[in-house]
């Protein structure tokens, strides 16, 4: 007789199939070759590539084949998933999982303005470039279901702690050794203007951290540079060692993942990464519709968290006034914000970093809803997100040679599909049991005399499975309780069959069988009578199952690329109150007869014309003629003057006016941190202010470098700033330049200050430029 050794496993038992020998091995011998065939799914290969009845072959950890017709290999475990598809496993490029390590706190006493020199660190406590966070990881089993229970099997993790955080690794979420897990031990360089734990005082501004980083990817190019210099005998004098400089050569050949909490701070790190040639994918913050044109001329790719605001709260006259425009477009627009995005041609990936995670599926089935296609949102968890993790050359697709991440679900995962099975190097993790979905759907039983129809139902709306149930018969129903389902495709309940005269409540323990289910009830004087029931509809009704042909049609149907347009709220620049409908163009005008203040010599002019064409005053003149193109203002009856210029302003300021850590702050720039969305330019504008001098404050003798604008409102931070404008620098004397009372121990802050003066002249903080003092 022949043996055929293909053993066949139904979906009723893939949970205890994948909980036996996997685990069972110990670490010095070579486990067995496993082969698990799962048949007749449907196979999402990647975005825009699925296949219908097809085999996904594994073979240990990794994926052998696809096979869309054809013998599965003899001896292959079979896993019947017939009415299931199976998607790449989703990768999150955006975590700090696995990382056991805390900065120590040193609770040192203000001001703090070196730090402790350990085994060649940096100058300044925000530089971590060192750091290598494959060195730290250490997986957690409880905290890996934070993803996996989302279908994520993969992640990007870093300490998220400093300005430069260090070297990122890509890890599975399997429960193993971090020996293991390990995917990329070094994959992305992690960056952010929050200096973290840091207690040293500086930077203590955002233009102190923008400084920093300058003056370090500066640092560490001479450092790169020198070392291989002396490695060549170029030159002969021995370098200091540092090792977070050396940790950051070549930079432009590798990765940058940036981390900015606001949309001023994403567009301030692309124009800093853009300065320095570094490629880079930026953190988003949910606004990113706003100013989608600038952030796709700068060209980085984006990691999108999906970070909705909460409904304002307009309950009460209140607080209805404390909600501003801004607010309640942002809440209104968020969902919409991946769709546009995708519809302007940037890359993105998805992030579960800043939400719960029960709020992940709920929030991308949204942002699905106002225009973001299934395949851009597949794409954005398995092959983008790969590639930001560097990891796509063997994750995030379904491929031969790739790695056995996978996730099964039934339905729609991007509708109302749930995730049953997570697939982690090859090895199951269930999420909902397919052995009870197996047992969900309607029966007739059958018990002694009596004919009874049972309906087993799922009414979860997420991941955690909610069973209900009923008995009923004719008009009659009876509520099940004490329901379960347990892991082995067993069901229990009890109910209370009075009326149908079994007297008290009665116990049921049911199991599948070959034609339907069967088990046995135990009454109330401990009677066992057996049960045998056949099903009267289709097994699994966990949700609406859609035929293959149903699910091309309805993703036919969905909009490409059609971004909600049934919006109530208005997009303007900037996006708050007052904001205009679109960024004003350069105009040809001919101002005629005003009374026109020259602001010289000429005085004032009666009845006086002026020509102006691409931002400038061409011509002044009286009773001039219009050329073509030109429109014309009749301005009788009113004057023209020059517009004001304030001198010394701080408005428009981001992340603070003053650095005020140290004595002198020449490295920093007012430049690097202007807010367009400052209400007071519009304020200033109505004032009859058209430009302003944006001053550092006056905490120090020697503070930053200042910055002429223009009250452009409505154009971008780099529009405003006046092109080649004079250097300046902002100094002071006074109680501010003491910080006598600024409420902190800074009693030896004066002799610091005075110490740096005499030493200024030393301090290589700035090329030397034309300046003037204020």
């Amino acid at each position: 007789m022949q043996i055929n050794n293909k053993i066949i496993i139904s979906c009723s038992i893939i949970a205890s199939l994948v909980s036996q020998a996997t685990f069972a091995k110990n670490n010095t011998e070579t486990p067995p070759n496993k082969l698990t065939a799962l048949t007749h799914a449907e196979l999402i290969i990647a975005p825009g590539k699925h296949l219908t009845n097809a085999t996904l072959l594994v073979e240990n950890n990794h994926i052998k084949a696809i096979i869309e017709h054809g013998e599965i290999p003899a001896g292959a475990f079979e896993i019947n998933l017939s009415g299931y598809t199976i998607y790449p496993g989703f990768i999150d490029p955006f975590t700090d999982y696995a990382i056991e390590f805390e900065y120590p706190k040193l609770g040192l006493t203000r001001p703090v303005y070196d730090i402790k020199r350990i085994g060649g660190n940096a100058e300044n406590g925000a530089i971590h470039s060192e750091k290598e966070w494959f060195n730290y990881v250490y997986p957690n089993k409880e905290r890996a279901k934070e993803w996996i229970n989302n279908g994520f099997t993969s992640v990007q993790s870093s300490k998220l702690d400093g300005i430069f955080r260090g070297t990122g690794v890509s890890l599975s979420l399997a429960a193993k050794t971090a020996n293991e897990v390990i995917y990329r031990a070094r994959s992305q360089t992690f960056m952010a203007f929050d200096k973290g734990s840091s207690e040293q005082d500086y930077p203590e501004s955002l233009m102190g951290s923008i400084a920093l980083i300058r003056q370090t990817f500066a640092d560490a190019s001479w450092y790169n540079q020198n070392k291989s210099k002396l490695a060549n005998g170029v030159i002969n004098n021995q370098i200091e060692f540092n090792i977070a400089f050396e940790r950051l050569d070549n930079l432009a050949s590798k990765q940058i993942i940036f981390e900015t909490k606001n949309l001023n701070d994403q567009l301030r790190a692309a124009h800093l990464l853009k300065e320095h040639k570094l490629p880079a994918n930026l953190l988003g913050n949910g606004q990113e519709y706003s100013r989608i044109n600038e952030l796709k001329a700068l060209n980085y790719p984006l990691i999108l968290p999906l970070n909705y605001p909460q409904a304002p709260d307009v309950g009460t006259d209140d607080t209805e006034r404390e909600v501003s425009l801004a607010d309640l477009r942002q809440w209104e627009r968020a969902p919409t914000n991946p769709a546009v995005v995708a519809k302007a041609g940037i890359p993105f990936a998805l992030t579960q970093f800043g939400i719960k995670t029960e709020d992940f599926w709920p929030r991308l089935r949204q942002a699905i809803n106002q225009g973001l296609s299934e395949d851009q949102a597949l794409a954005a968890l398995t092959t983008q997100a790969a590639k930001m993790a560097g990891t796509d050359d063997f994750t995030g697709k379904l491929a031969p040679g790739y790695m056995a991440d996978f996730v099964i679900t039934k339905g729609n995962i991007f509708k109302d599909g749930q995730i049953y099975s997570v697939w982690l190097q090859g090895q199951a993790q269930t999420v909902r049991s397919l052995a009870q979905a197996k047992l969900l759907g309607d029966y007739q039983l059958s018990l002694d005399n009596l004919t009874l129809d049972l309906s087993l139902q799922d009414t979860s709306k997420g991941n955690k499975p909610k069973i209900e149930g009923n008995l009923s018969s004719g008009d009659h129903s009876i509520t099940l309780s004490q329901l379960q389902l347990d892991d082995d495709g067993r069901v229990s309940f009890t109910a209370d069959l009075s009326a149908a005269g079994i007297n008290g409540l009665s116990r049921f323990t049911l199991w599948m069988a070959k034609e339907g289910i069967q088990g046995r009830m135990t009454d109330a004087n401990s009677r066992t009578i057996n049960v045998a029931g056949i099903a009267i509809a289709k097994t699994i009704t966990v949700t609406q199952t859609a035929t293959i042909d149903s699910v091309d049609q309805a993703r036919n149907q969905l909009p490409k690329n059609e971004v909600n347009k049934n919006l109530v709220s208005q997009l303007t620049f900037p996006n708050v109150a007052y904001g205009l409908s679109e960024v004003p163009k350069i105009e040809k005008l001919h101002i005629k007869n005003a009374t026109l203040w020259t602001s010289d010599k000429q005085g004032i002019l009666e009845h006086a014309d002026l020509l102006m064409a691409n931002g400038r005053i061409e011509k002044i003149g009286q009773q001039l003629n219009t050329p073509s193109d030109y429109q014309v203002l009749d301005a009788t009856g009113k004057h023209l003057t020059a517009g004001i210029v304030d001198e010394h302003s701080h408005i428009a300021i981001n992340g603070g006016t003053n650095e005020g850590t140290d004595a002198v702050t020449s490295e920093v720039r007012i430049g690097d941190v202007i807010n367009p969305d400052d209400i007071s330019l519009y304020r200033a504008l109505a004032g009859g202010v058209t430009s302003a001098q944006l001053l550092h404050g006056s905490a120090n003798p020697i503070g930053g470098q200042a910055q002429l604008i223009k009250m452009k409102w409505g154009e971008p931070a780099e529009q405003l700033k006046f092109a080649n404008a004079p250097a300046s620098i902002k100094f002071a004397l006074g109680e501010n330049v003491k910080q006598s009372n600024w409420g902190r121990n800074l009693c030896s802050a004066s002799h610091k200050r005075v110490w740096a003066l005499k030493h200024f002249s030393k301090k290589p903080s700035m090329p030397p430029l034309p300046m003037k003092t204020h």
